[in-house]
């Protein structure tokens, strides 16, 4: 009998999609080795992965699963998209494609679809916020997200009863008690009909960067960006999009991000390029109410 290929995984490390897909990925293939990176650094890899999923497909990759539409577009104009990959724009997750390429149907699968369905969409509840806070929280530890990614593949949606995921929620309570801040101060905006809002959240910790963006939105607000700081010591700037035309991958594209149409992110190297951005984000919703808010 020959040898057993090694399975090689890189996905998105810092968001429930990534660790989901991973999940599902473990189901599979167990002893798989697995890479959670960012999309910045995964197209400067030169290691052959095997399948790499929720990130822009590397110089060698065999399978790439992806569903943003930047991906896509790359993809298509450079003529690098196979016929082994499956990058579609229009899929609600990479997980969804994920387990749809492995034929992964099974009850566990579909809630660990769902939870990044809904995360992708913004349709976030108290648990999934709380997964996304302790993915964040360990961004940077490899065996941490490994360990979190197969919690998922064992439990599915109870992983929030097992009592080793407990105790990683206890260890975020302050976290968790910023978050709901968060809410009362996005609560407190739409009461005041602000329509657009800048959250600076370059005081708060950087697991809470994207949430302020997502709740306004996803609460009735038109538009929102976030400001914070990333590990490398560059900044981030999530974009969010409510209920209007504006689209937040375009925005993003024009200085280097990229995303979906309600949901984008631009990682910005100085303050001179934040602040063009932050200004052609308040030009082009001018007509808006806006508000500028720091949060510490």
């Amino acid at each position: 009998m020959g040898e057993q290929k090694k399975i090689i995984v890189a996905t998105h490390r810092d968001d429930i999609d990534g660790i989901a897909s991973a999940a599902l990925i473990l189901k599979v293939y167990p002893d798989a080795f697995l890479i959670f990176t960012t999309p910045d650094k995964i197209i400067k890899m030169r290691i052959k992965f095997t399948i790499v999923t929720d990130l822009p497909k590397p110089p060698y990759c065999e399978i790439c699963i992806d569903h943003h539409k930047s991906n896509y577009e790359r993809l298509v104009k450079s003529s690098k998209l196979t016929d082994k990959d499956l990058v579609d724009p229009n899929a609600p997750s990479a997980a969804f494609l994920v387990a749809k390429y492995l034929g992964l149907d099974d009850k566990i699968s579909r809630e660990i679809v769902d939870m990044a369905n809904r995360a992708d969409r913004g349709d976030v509840d108290d648990n999934l916020s709380i997964l996304d806070l302790i993915i964040k929280v360990n961004s940077s530890n490899q065996e941490k997200l490994r360990w979190i990614a197969q919690k998922l593949a064992e439990h599915g949606a109870r992983i929030f009863s097992d009592e080793e995921f407990k105790k990683e929620i206890e260890k975020i309570q302050p976290l968790i008690d910023m978050r709901n801040k968060i809410k009362r101060i996005v609560e407190g905006l739409l009461q005041r009909e602000i329509e657009v809002a800048i959250f600076d959240c370059r005081k708060i910790s950087a697991a809470l960067g994207r949430l302020p963006p997502t709740i306004f939105t996803k609460w009735g607000g038109k538009a929102s960006i976030s400001i914070y700081y990333i590990d490398s010591g560059d900044l981030k700037v999530s974009v969010r999009v409510g209920n209007i035309s504006f689209e937040a991958n375009k925005f993003a594209e024009r200085f280097g991000g990229g995303g979906h149409a309600k949901a984008a992110g631009i990682v910005v190297k100085n303050e001179y390029i934040l602040a063009h951005i932050v200004k052609s984000f308040v030009d082009e919703l001018k007509n808006y109410t806006i508000a500028y808010v720091e949060l510490s």
